[in-house]
This record gives C-alpha cells, sequence and structure tokens, in this order.
C-alpha cells in the first residue's frame, strides 16, 4: 500500500493516544504496572508499532532507562529525508506517585531537571511525560504536573486515561492503526474494504482465510476448516458465538459465489473465483514479509476493521 496521509510518527503516536483513550475510573489498573518491567517494554513495542508501518525510514526504538537515564525512559530515534529525529518519553508510575504522596519523592522537581536534561543532552524534538497512575486517586498531583509544566516547549502531558488505553491496544493493534492512518486514501486498501463493507464479518473473515489457504496451503479444505475459520473470528473479536444456522448461511454463500465445491467430503477452493480485492491485498501485505500464518489471516481481517 502506498503511503496516502503523510503524517509523521510523532503526528500518529499523538493521533493513536487521541483515538484510544478510556475512562479515568479504568486507570486504578496502573496499580499493578511496574515502571521498568511493564511501562518502559511496554511503551517500546508501542513506538516499534507506529514505527514499524515506515519501511522507506531508518528507524530505531530503545528502551533507554536501564543503562543511561539521560532524562527519558523511551527514546524513539528515526532517520527521514529531513534528517534524525528524536523523541523522548518519561513515564511516571503508580509507585512514584505513592511515593511523592509519603514526601518520599518530588516528582515535580524530578520531571523539570528530566526535561532540562533530555533537552540539552539528548536534544530531544519533543518531549512526552507519561502519567501512569490512577487518574482519580492523584488528581490533584496530575493537575499539579499539568499546571507546571504548561509553559514548558514541546513538552506534552500524556493524561493516564490515554496512556492506559495505548498500552491496551499492543503492539501488533498500533501497527494496524498506524497502516490505516498513513494509507487511508490508498486504492488497494478501499478496494478491499468497499468489497466487504455489505458483508458480515465473520463471512468477511471466511473469505480471508480461503485466500489465505488457497495460496499458501493449496486448494483443498477439510469439512471442519471454514467452522475453525469462524471460531478464529469470534475469539479474535470477541464476538457472539454463531449458531449452526449462520455458520450454513455462511457456507452456502460461498458455494453459490462459486469460491468453494463440495465433493466427496472435501471442499475445494476456486482460485479463479477469490475476490481480487482481497488477493491484491493479500499480496501486498505478503510482500513486506510478514509471516503467512494464522496471525496474517488476522492482520488483513484488522486492517479492514471486521469487529462485529
Amino acid at each position: 500500500m502506498r503511503i496516502t496521509n503523510p503524517l509523521s510518527p510523532i503526528e500518529i503516536f499523538t493521533e493513536l493516544l487521541r483515538r484510544n483513550a478510556v475512562t479515568d475510573s479504568e486507570t486504578v489498573q496502573f496499580k499493578n504496572f511496574k515502571h521498568d518491567k511493564d511501562l518502559c517494554p511496554s511503551f517500546t513495542e508501542i513506538l516499534e508499532g507506529v514505527l514499524g508501518v515506515f519501511g522507506s525510514y531508518h528507524t530505531d526504538v530503545h528502551d533507554i532507562q536501564g543503562f543511561s537515564d539521560e532524562g527519558i525512559d523511551v527514546l524513539l530515534r528515526y532517520r527521514a529525508d529531513d534528517g534524525e529525529h528524536k523523541i523522548g518519553l518519561q513515564i511516571k508510575s503508580y509507585d512514584e506517585f505513592e511515593l511523592w504522596a509519603k514526601e518520599k519523592l518530588d516528582v515535580l522537581k524530578t520531571l523539570k531537571a528530566q526535561y532540562a536534561t533530555a533537552m540539552h543532552t539528548v536534544r530531544t524534538e519533543e518531549y512526552f511525560v507519561v502519567l501512569c497512575t490512577d487518574a482519580a486517586k492523584h488528581r490533584g498531583r496530575i493537575r499539579s504536573i499539568t499546571s507546571a509544566l504548561k509553559t514548558f516547549a514541546n513538552c506534552t502531558i500524556v493524561k493516564p486515561k490515554e496512556a492506559l488505553g495505548l498500552l491496551q491496544l499492543g503492539g501488533l493493534d498500533t501497527f494496524i492503526q498506524a497502516t490505516r492512518l498513513i494509507c487511508q486514501d490508498d486504492r488497494t486498501l478501499q478496494a478491499a474494504e468497499s468489497y466487504v463493507a455489505d458483508m458480515p464479518p465473520a463471512q468477511a473473515y471466511a473469505v480471508i482465510a480461503l485466500v489465505c489457504g488457497a495460496f499458501e496451503n493449496g486448494p483443498d479444505l477439510d469439512e471442519r476448516d471454514i467452522v475453525e475459520f469462524l471460531r478464529e473470528w469470534e475469539e479474535t473479536f470477541h464476538a457472539p458465538r454463531l449458531d449452526a444456522h449462520e455458520e450454513v448461511d455462511i457456507i452456502d454463500d460461498l458455494v453459490t459465489e462459486q469460491m468453494i465445491g463440495y465433493a466427496d467430503g472435501v471442499y475445494r477452493i476456486d482460485v479463479r473465483r477469490l475476490p481480487e480485492q482481497i488477493c491484491a491485498l493479500y499480496f501486498d501485505q505478503k510482500v513486506l514479509g510478514t509471516r503467512t500464518d494464522r496471525s496474517f489471516r488476522i492482520r488483513l481481517a484488522k486492517l479492514l476493521d471486521l469487529a462485529p
């Protein structure tokens, strides 16, 4: 697919924060997240997902907390046509807010020093302070940070509800959403989206599975394969279980469209009848070197937003 909406990694990161925010009440979960063990690796994975869509860029992501803090927990570094860019994340955990409440740590004073170090030593262009704590319990301290840093140049405060939403997204879904953002007007993607637009999502997933199966494993299918594809769709998208009549209707439609035929207990895929729009998307993504396994079917389905 082509990049038709050339957003920068920082613009994508900001948009993903906005799109995936949860409620303040959910941020109580941050009590169980540890800074080095959970938060730094998770945000590194998120940034790798963002940068993964920029195949033409020389990109790199570092979790530098363990050996060289320099005011930054995660450094996003990428090279574009106009040179190298650096974006720093400083993550503040629930435990740090608790220490602050007990007057054993001055988080605000620490943040100001870390910002100065990041800007002047590492020379980051943008600095994100990511607040990973209980938004209700620590509301006053969050307000203090926001007020104190609002005039700091190129400094963005990431609220707990934004941080948790992005963490829950995970690496694969970050990659998918980033891809849909920058390739939203790509003709291959649009054609595939139009093909499945009026189709039940479970049936669309079955079609994707047939395309993948035909090109990866050959045309023959066991009787149980299509039903297993439907179970896979239900599990992946947390969809309600299809009843027997719905399953039969989907299989009948695939037969009617002549994508599959049935004889002697075996279904056979007719490659000539597979939709060219889904085939084009399949080969477009395969060219990127992605593994063509179960996760590849799921990747195609998520690119087409086949949630129920």
